[in-house]
């Protein structure tokens, strides 16, 4: 493994060495050392085998050359993968003037258990719920354009889940803050 830093625009993943990273401290990054455009990749998937707990990363391009790629932590992973597959990896469509041709597709990227915190006084002040976090792919509102939308279904528990029986949505895109938060209970966060 050799030690890179990376720049993920959503048209491009630029990748330049270590060395070029700590002399744009003093300057201009420059040019990077090699560049991949979004339009290039197909799929990137977490790492199985001894990589996956390494936090690696696999992005396939659509000639099928694989980049191996390791982020130095789990959220940072998690948070390249993120914006990889909703944000730079296009969605293939269809031919021009057939609007209905982008099927409507929806990926779970995540599903497990939270704390919760509770809407009243009432209840239990945190609560264990089965969250849901979901991508969907639709046709935009112009011809040959796509539009992904996330949200965050919940539910008392994963038999719920799995029946969709009182999910409880939060669209993504009204979301204005995402904070951590302390928990009193397990004194989880």
């Amino acid at each position: 493994w050799a030690r890179h830093w990376f720049v993920l625009k959503s048209s491009a993943l630029q990748i330049y060495p270590e060395e070029q990273k700590k002399a744009a401290a003093k300057g201009p990054l420059g040019e990077p050392s090699a560049s991949l455009q979004s339009t290039a990749m197909k799929t990137a998937t977490r790492a199985q085998g001894a990589d996956f707990y390494k936090w690696g990363i696999v992005v396939e391009t659509t000639d099928g050359t694989l980049l191996r790629m390791r982020a130095t932590g789990q959220s940072e992973m998690r948070h390249l993968l993120s914006t990889l597959n909703v944000n730079c990896i296009p969605t293939e469509v269809a031919a021009p003037g057939t609007r209905e041709a982008v099927a409507t597709l929806t990926e779970q990227l995540k599903a497990g258990y939270l704390y919760k915190r509770a809407e009243t006084r009432k209840a239990k002040p945190w609560g264990q719920r089965w969250f849901v976090l979901e991508v969907m792919t639709d046709a935009g509102p112009e011809e040959g354009t796509v539009v992904r939308t996330g949200q965050l279904t919940y539910f008392n528990n994963s038999k719920d889940a799995a029946i969709k029986k009182s999910p409880t949505v939060i669209h993504l895109k009204d979301a204005t803050k995402v904070q951590t938060a302390l928990g009193k209970m397990h004194k989880t966060e």
